[in-house]
This record gives C-alpha cells, sequence and structure tokens, in this order.
C-alpha cells in the first residue's frame, strides 16, 4: 500500500484506531457506535479509555479510510474503489450505512466481470445488485472463465459450487431458448414464392447483425427496413409489429432467467 495515503483523522476525536499497516485514525465512538452493530457491541462491553492503547483493526488504512469517508460528512470521494476486502470490511463491522450500501451496490453493476459481482452480490445480500449482475451475465460473454488464467477468481470462493453450477446453467439454458426464438424468424416470415430467393438471405442476414437481449439500434432499422421491403417479384412483406412480438418474447425469457437464478 502506498505510504502516500493520508489517514482520516480528527483532533477531537476521543478513540484510536489502529490499522494494519500501524497507522492511527482519531476518531468519534459516537459516530462508529450509531454507524456500526460491531462497535456499538463493544461499547456496550466498556468504552475504551482515550488514554489506553488504541484499537487494533486488522484493516489497512486504505480500508479503513473507505469506511470513515462514508460515516463522515466529506467533500471527497472514498479514496479507493470498493474490493473484496472492504465488502468483508462491511460485513464484519455490521456497518448500517445507506451511503456504504449505495456505494457498494453500485461498484456491483459496475464490475467488468458480472459473475464476480453477482457472487458479490449473492454473499453479501444485495438482491437488486444479483438481478443486475445476472442480467449483464446473461447477455455478455463468459470468456474470461475460459481464459490462459486458471485461477479461480476470490470472489467465486465464497459462494457454494451449487450456486454457481445453477447460475451457469441458467444462462446457458436462457441464451439456448433465446436463440431458439431468434432463428425461427427469417423461417417464420420467409416469402415461400420460388422466384423470392433473394428476399430470405437478406433478412437472414438483418437477423445475424441481431444480438440477444437488447439489440443495437442500428441492427434494430436494418430488420425493420428488411422486414418492411416488398419482395419485387410477389409484393410479400414482414409487418414489424409481428417481429416485436418475437423480440419481446426474446426479452421476457431474459426475465425470466434472472428472476428463476434469483428465487435461489
Amino acid at each position: 500500500m502506498s505510504t502516500e495515503i493520508t489517514p482520516i483523522s480528527y483532533p477531537d476525536g476521543d478513540i484510536i484506531l489502529l490499522s494494519s499497516d500501524e497507522i492511527e485514525h482519531k476518531v468519534h465512538s459516537f459516530i462508529l457506535r450509531e454507524a456500526s452493530g460491531f462497535f456499538r457491541d463493544m461499547f456496550e462491553l466498556g468504552k475504551p479509555d482515550p488514554k489506553s492503547a488504541p484499537v487494533v483493526l486488522a484493516e489497512s488504512t486504505e480500508i479503513i479510510n473507505f469506511i470513515l469517508s462514508h460515516l463522515y460528512p466529506r467533500s471527497s470521494p472514498p479514496l479507493a474503489p470498493p474490493n473484496h476486502a472492504i465488502f468483508n470490511a462491511v460485513e464484519k463491522y455490521r456497518l448500517e450505512c445507506y451511503t456504504v450500501a449505495a456505494t457498494l451496490a453500485s461498484y456491483l453493476e459496475s464490475q467488468p466481470h458480472p459473475l464476480r459481482a453477482w457472487a458479490l452480490a449473492v454473499r453479501f445480500g444485495y438482491p437488486e445488485a444479483r438481478k443486475a449482475a445476472m442480467r449483464r451475465y446473461i447477455r455478455g460473454s463468459d470468456d474470461y472463465l475460459s481464459s490462459a488464467d486458471s485461477s479461480i477468481p476470490e470472489e467465486l470462493e465464497y459462494v457454494t459450487g451449487g450456486a454457481v453450477f445453477r447460475a451457469v446453467a441458467i444462462r446457458k439454458e436462457t441464451i439456448e431458448a433465446a436463440s431458439k426464438v431468434m432463428r425461427s424468424i427469417p423461417d417464420k416470415y420467409r416469402c415461400t414464392n420460388s422466384r423470392c430467393s433473394g428476399w430470405g438471405p437478406d433478412l437472414h442476414k438483418a437477423m445475424g447483425s441481431l444480438s440477444l437481449f437488447g439489440s443495437p439500434s442500428v441492427s434494430i432499422l436494418s430488420l425493420k427496413t428488411i422486414a418492411l421491403q416488398r419482395c419485387q417479384n410477389c409484393g410479400h412483406y414482414v409487418e414489424f409489429s409481428k417481429v416485436q412480438v418475437d423480440l419481446a418474447e426474446i426479452s421476457s425469457l431474459l426475465v425470466e432467467g434472472i428472476e428463476k437464478e434469483a428465487g435461489f
């Protein structure tokens, strides 16, 4: 950890917290009491004497600063982004602070690896973040799980193998069901006139440019253009409203998969 990190500390504090890197944080016990079930229990057993030895914590200054920056009104943002150690500390000290919960939930939504975000949300009880992570996991790629780095992400170590297996299986099941609907669209609306060989491939090509669960607007426009284009030979065309019904079914499959996983 960089020695340039300045500890959050107040001259009029009545208790000293000593970090694992031996840096003191002089803070106010009444704030810790209100925000942390851990410290509330400790103070009920007897408030530490300000003149006595500091309260030694297992966390680094970086983590303690993150926590204190949410407990105290400050104009500056937290000094470190959330990480697994911070989630552990929040759970350990039973922090009851809305801003901490909001920051961690926001972090889960922006975590680049959705399955890791999902694992943290499952472990620490963030139901909405869990659904959001599962949505991103189903819609995205899991290439990072099959990368050259064979190590298991730390976040997955704290959830059961059964939970991970279900999440992976639900993703596969959802993608397969949605892909089946997607593949059926061109054939469902294909012109059967033997002279109209050009129209079908165009629709297939437009469908191929679409991605499951949230297609790019450009691809939707391309599909709509092809679907509404009359066949020059027989005048056959597809009403886009009918295609939208199929796309809505795909979206409903995504929601169904998310809710199914969240039900465990």
